[in-house]
């Protein structure tokens, strides 16, 4: 089995961090700094890819991977601002320009995907509902659920079969 995480960041949701069946990949590596509560105290986010990438071009050949876990970011800013807490942790997108970058993005990752691969979609709904950002997808998801404090956490689950490569809206 070999697993892409595509968005990397923190390593947050990973009770295996340093598996050997993962490459860990993200746009930056950098250490940050960041203001810890209401507290004097600081905590340092550790953002440590094995591979730096964007979406829209992956270094990896067709049909690379067994499974892909994608985690983009779901806040929407204008260009230039990025300065709370969670846009430091995990990104940010651009309203001019989040469409043609998440479009991008599930063209690249289901090309490195093998055939009866699995994607799996982690999307928060603060910004953008899911099914905007469904119709990005090249293909439909075969099921998924909700989660979090204020149940906008979508898990989403796509096999990559031929025969699934429609998209939502059509």
């Amino acid at each position: 089995m070999k697993i892409l995480d595509a968005t990397t960041s923190i390593k947050g949701m990973w009770y295996q961090p340093d598996n050997d069946y993962t490459v860990f990949m993200d746009q930056r590596y950098e250490d940050i700094r960041m203001k810890k509560g209401i507290s004097n105290g600081y905590i340092l986010l550790r953002i440590h890819p094995d591979i730096i990438a964007k979406w829209a071009h992956l270094p990896f050949k067709n049909n690379s991977f067994d499974m892909i876990v994608f985690d983009p970011p779901h806040i929407i800013r204008n260009e230039g601002i990025k300065n709370g807490s969670i846009t430091l942790k995990y990104g940010i997108l651009h309203h001019q320009s989040w469409r043609e970058v998440l479009r991008s993005a599930f063209v690249e990752l289901f090309r490195v995907l093998r055939p009866e691969g699995t994607l799996i979609l982690k999307w928060a709904e603060s910004d953008i509902n899911k099914d905007e950002v469904l119709k990005l997808a090249a293909y439909t998801p075969m099921f998924g659920s909700v989660t979090g404090n204020k149940n906008n956490t979508n898990w989403i689950c796509f096999i990559k079969y031929p025969k699934l490569n429609t998209t939502i809206g059509e």
